[in-house]
């Protein structure tokens, strides 16, 4: 199957009914999914905590799984292209978030006006230029030194991918090594502060977590990768703090 690249059929994707429906489901129902998971939310939340009342936009925010669990949120933005995904986001969200439609390449936010932004499985499925794109947008509705915290996936494990089943997305993700994200990210106008390692094993993390789903031994594998994860490795992906030069 042809993986979708160009924007339109993105969007068209992430707005059909069978992926709004499990779209958290499939991210749960193995332990190397919650796994990455509570590692992004906890990076996202120690940024946050070193903040006074920050106003947050999530964008490409899905069904709110990032949103719903990030703390200290004075005001939030959840933002999307499905309606699909923000009646699901809308479901789990407090009312300290507001949820908005939105272009994501024609931010409807004024000038500066977030002191974080944060981005999850979505500007790494587009092609250079339209991720300039998105990075510009960003950089705008960014306050000076605003943080901008997204994920890359790293092209020295997709070998391993395949083998445990996690190549089949139907969409396009561009694969990097750490010093090609941070030279695109410091190209766009951003300074890399920190990028932390995400399923550091991912071919034993991703064959103990799909044995584990399905003889129902979710605590035996919960309890493994989580081990794995304090072993150096060669990561599945990466989550990038940025500030805004």
């Amino acid at each position: 199957m042809s993986k979708i690249i160009t924007t339109d059929a993105i969007q068209r994707h992430y707005q059909r009914d069978d992926v709004v429906s499990a779209y958290v489901a499939k991210r749960f129902r193995e332990p190397m999914g919650t796994l990455k998971h509570r590692i992004q939310v906890g990076i996202i939340n120690r940024v946050l905590g070193g903040i006074d009342y920050p106003i947050v936009l999530d964008l490409a925010c899905g069904p709110g799984r990032v949103s719903k669990d990030l703390q200290g949120v004075e005001h939030g933005v959840a933002a999307d292209a499905s309606p699909a995904m923000l009646r699901e986001a809308r479901k789990v969200l407090g009312k300290q978030w507001t949820l908005q439609e939105i272009d994501a390449f024609r931010l409807p936010f004024r000038k500066e006006q977030f002191e974080v932004v944060t981005s999850f499985r979505f500007i790494r499925h587009f092609n250079i230029e339209k991720r300039q794109q998105l990075y510009a947008q960003v950089r705008r509705v960014l306050k000076p030194k605003g943080y901008f915290i997204l994920d890359f996936l790293d092209k020295r494990t997709t070998r391993w991918l395949k083998i445990v089943g996690k190549h089949k997305y139907a969409v396009y993700d561009e694969l990097y090594i750490p010093k090609q994200f941070r030279k695109e990210l410091a190209d766009a106008g951003f300074e890399v502060v920190s990028v932390i390692p995400v399923v550091k094993h991912v071919f034993l993390q991703g064959v103990i977590s799909k044995v584990s789903h399905f003889f129902y031994f979710w605590r035996f594998g919960w309890w493994s990768v989580r081990v794995l994860e304090k072993i150096p490795g060669t990561p599945w992906e990466w989550v990038a703090v940025c500030k805004k030069r």
